[in-house]
């Protein structure tokens, strides 16, 4: 399971060995040699709900087995700019390989990068970090506003649409929420289409960003209804049709292994190729789902103690769950108050904490960890400010934070192992290897920092 443990609570750089969980194929259980300890945190994971099981569940939720044609057209448009109007940026631009798909800067960059994705990535910052792509196939929500949601609460049944903020509102005709959700990155000014041409029609973002239309890439479409996404979703899709070689390998998938002609590339087949890809990056044999199906070494006897607390005293499961439509994911998807420092673009998730250890700490006691931060303790990058601490307090703390908690140094050490260890399935370390040595459209690769070769 993706673990949301690290994506909600920590906010800084992180190294992909440190960001992903989950679950992955059977393995032999002996119950005889149950341990007393082992029973107890067993007994603990029943009650919650996990299984240790949900990548295997993988193949009867899709109703198919992933399908690695349609998943590698999805890793050549994953790694391309073409799909950004602004042509400097692709998806793995703000999820790179090295970082376990994950954002490689506290804050993510976007168009006008220095086309390095790393810890030298510099250009104008968006508004928070960029999600890892891991394991997404299972969540009934996307994005850290939880903007993308499956009505039904599962992500796999596509009988009510998914619903999306204006100006797709429910889209319809996908499979899964994460194929409806594909294409919008596309969309997004900051992130990939870029300002070049808001000039004369700014649309919902207002004459403040008259400023970034620098003339870079291809100019923005005019607005239909005041937004600019169907108009971007139609020249992608147009620059799409243009390219041969895509149309051949969207060929081979859809028709029949023919090449497609002019138009044949619909937005529909841009999503699916994109979702298949995000779905074949499946991370889910952690430490912790070894040991909930039967492999009692699989964690070590910290890694245990500190689950016991996860589960347990420290109420960490309240929110980050694992049953129902959590699948397994340790999130129950919904927005909580936590507090956390506001730096300048606002949101938690915008590097304000740069360790597990300091973002486990302000949870134990949110308010006091608030009045005390301090951007240069905690490394901050440059251009990031901090905003006023008690218009957070004052808009309310969650419930479960409210009350501080008391841990020894012990219990605190025991929760950081089972966190940053028990949670982490090594394939991350593999991503590296999804990287393409080059794209349809020619245009060049961004320079993968932490990947071989780069």
């Amino acid at each position: 399971c993706l673990n949301l443990v690290w994506v909600l609570l920590l906010s800084g750089t992180v190294s992909t060995t440190l960001v992903l969980s989950g679950c992955g194929a059977d393995e032999e259980v002996n119950p005889t040699s149950l341990a007393s300890p082992d029973d107890e945190l067993r007994g603990v994971l029943q009650a919650a709900g996990f299984t240790g099981n949900i990548e295997a569940t993988l193949p009867a939720r899709l109703g198919r087995p992933v399908n690695p044609q349609l998943a590698d057209v999805g890793r050549l448009l994953f790694f391309d700019k073409i799909l950004g109007l602004h042509n400097d940026n692709s998806c793995a631009g703000c999820h790179s390989p090295a970082f376990g798909f994950g954002d490689s800067q506290p804050m993510a960059i976007g168009v006008d990068n220095n086309n390095i994705v790393g810890l030298s990535r510099s250009g104008p910052r968006n508004q928070r970090r960029s999600p890892l792509i891991p394991n997404t196939i299972f969540y009934p929500a996307l994005m850290w506003t939880a903007k993308f949601t499956a009505p039904t609460g599962n992500p796999f049944d596509p009988s009510q649409g998914f619903v999306f903020p204006p100006p797709e509102g429910v889209v319809t005709g996908e499979p899964t929420l994460l194929a409806a959700q594909s294409s919008i990155p596309s969309t997004e000014l900051v992130e990939m289409a870029g300002f070049t041409g808001i000039t004369p029609n700014p649309g919902p973002t207002g004459a403040r960003h008259l400023q970034f239309d620098d003339g870079h890439g291809q100019g923005l479409p005019a607005p239909v209804g005041g937004f600019h996404n169907f108009p971007i979703q139609a020249a992608v899709d147009a620059r799409l049709n243009a390219n041969a070689e895509y149309r051949r390998l969207f060929g081979e998938v859809f028709n029949n292994g023919v090449p497609l002609p002019q138009g044949g590339i619909t937005i529909s087949m841009r999503r699916q190729a994109l979702a298949e890809f995000q779905t074949s990056l499946t991370a889910a044999n952690a430490p912790l789902d070894r040991f909930a199906r039967g492999q009692n070494s699989a964690l070590t006897t910290q890694q245990k103690q500190g689950a016991l607390l996860f589960f347990g005293k420290a109420k960490c499961v309240s929110c980050h769950a694992v049953s129902g439509q959590a699948n397994e994911m340790f999130s129950d998807f919904q927005l909580h108050r936590i507090a956390g420092p506001q730096l300048a673009p606002a949101f938690f998730h915008n590097g304000a904490f740069k360790t597990l250890e300091a973002a486990i700490t302000h949870h134990l006691n949110v308010e006091t960890s608030l009045q005390a931060y301090r951007p240069d303790a905690s490394h901050v990058s440059m251009g990031l400010t901090l905003g006023p601490s008690q218009v957070m307090v004052v808009a309310g703390i969650d419930p479960v934070l409210r009350p501080p908690l008391q841990l020894t140094p012990m219990e605190f050490n025991d929760l950081v192992a089972f966190v940053k260890d028990g949670l982490f399935d090594s394939r991350v370390s593999q991503f590296c290897t999804k990287r393409p040595r080059s794209v349809p459209s020619g245009l060049p690769l961004q320079t993968f920092q932490g990947c071989p070769g780069t």
